[in-house]
């Protein structure tokens, strides 16, 4: 996002002391699509409640942004750092580091990332690792993963293609879509369907503990934390 449009949002860069009231909530994710489709249509539904929008802006950091192909954590993180260092942030704000395991498996995209984590803690980053991709998260508007058996949740932890478009949980959040009369699409997200079960989807990620840590080998993310705060529920 350029600096004119970051201004017209009222974020202002670090000479200026001015800042509105808002706690400011910065978001960067690996994803080009999803992820900020998700969050800009979640910072219009603030926009239109009033006693949200007096204490909640959120801005969403996208690589895609600035043009960069590169996925590699430590490219999402450097977007933050970027923006930390050109606009005021302050002791109240919170910038979000959103990534997803996805196909980092080995061992060495793990160190990586556990270094990524250890970044973020040392910089006062929120880091959220999303086991095995986003999408987990829009699942779990639709429907609790007890719904679904070992065999079928082990399957979601692998999220292997089942054919040339989806993976194990794009095909099963597309049919259930399916079934609601909606459809999905990465990047046009049909928020009419998610924002009503916004609440049901954090009730059944703290059910299901999927916030304790960040972990490889089990499904896990903490978008819901993040969610939670940003809806003040």
């Amino acid at each position: 996002m350029s600096r004119q449009n970051r201004l017209r949002k009222g974020l202002s860069p670090r000479p200026s002391r001015y800042r509105d009231p808002n706690t400011l909530f910065v978001i960067a994710s690996e994803g080009t699509e999803t992820e900020p489709a998700y969050f800009t249509a979640l910072q219009q539904h603030i926009l239109r409640t009033p006693q949200l929008n007096r204490i909640v802006k959120i801005e969403v950091l996208s690589r895609k942004d600035r043009g960069d192909t590169h996925s590699d954590p430590k490219h999402i993180l450097a977007l933050l750092d970027e923006f930390k260092a050109e606009y005021v942030v302050q002791a109240d704000d919170e910038l979000w580091l959103l990534i997803d395991r996805d196909h980092r498996k080995n061992d060495v995209e793990k160190r990586k990332i556990a270094d990524i984590q250890q970044l973020c803690k040392q910089k006062g980053y929120k880091f959220c690792l999303s086991t095995p991709c986003f999408e987990l998260w829009l699942l779990l508007h639709l429907t609790p993963l007890n719904n679904y058996d070992a065999a079928t949740q082990q399957a979601f932890l692998e999220n292997a293609k089942v054919n040339k478009n989806r993976t194990h949980i794009e095909k099963e959040l597309s049919d259930l879509l399916v079934k609601l009369g909606s459809g999905y699409n990465k990047n046009r997200l049909d928020m009419a369907i998610f924002f009503p079960k916004i609440e049901a989807a954090i009730a059944h990620a703290f059910a299901e503990e999927l916030e304790k840590g960040w972990d490889y080998d089990r499904l896990c993310t903490q978008v819901h934390v993040l969610v939670k705060q940003l809806l003040k529920l």
